[in-house]
């Protein structure tokens, strides 16, 4: 049984990920245990993010720093 719609809970932004879980919204951010499918579905995007977060940073500087017609070195 869905609570809202499914474009409504999980809209799609850029290249993001979306995932069902099947919980209320207390149940999506506190889990029973460190073994819990939903606690290992979470945790292993925030690693993957996180994995990925420098690059994106540096990108984003850039395509800013070009957008603002500025030259930037990021290393």
């Amino acid at each position: 049984m869905y609570i809202v719609s499914r474009e409504s809970s999980a809209p799609r932004y850029d290249d993001t990920e979306r995932a069902a879980v099947a919980a209320d919204h207390r149940g999506m951010a506190r889990f029973e245990t460190s073994r819990s499918q939903v606690f290992r579905l979470v945790a292993d995007a925030l690693l993957c993010y996180c994995d990925d977060a420098p690059d994106v940073i540096r990108q984003r500087c850039l395509d800013a720093a070009q957008a603002l017609g500025m030259e930037l070195s990021v290393k």
